[in-house]
């Protein structure tokens, strides 16, 4: 979910507890080194993360998820840890 105002773009990004604390340590990472204004808070179903990013930074931090995310799924897919998302019930 992104939204726009004077000091750059929110961003929300969640994160599924299956992926806490592996991915969501990654994400957080990156949000703090393109982000301003982060903010991190744990829910039931996962771990959220709030940003405003300035939108000449916003394609590094994208870039650099997809990388770390191949890079997160071929370590689980070789270590036999990774399981396809399953669609949810409506």
């Amino acid at each position: 979910m992104a939204q726009d105002d004077e000091t750059g773009e929110r961003m929300t990004m969640r994160i599924g507890m299956d992926l806490v604390p592996e991915w969501s340590n990654a994400v957080e990472r990156m949000a703090r080194y393109y982000g301003e204004e982060v903010a991190v808070g744990v829910a039931d179903d996962g771990l959220t993360i709030d940003l405003t990013i300035q939108p000449h930074r916003k394609e590094g931090l994208l870039a650099d998820m997809q990388n770390h995310w191949d890079a997160f799924v071929q370590a689980r897919k070789q270590a036999g840890r990774w399981t396809p998302a399953r669609p949810k019930s409506g």
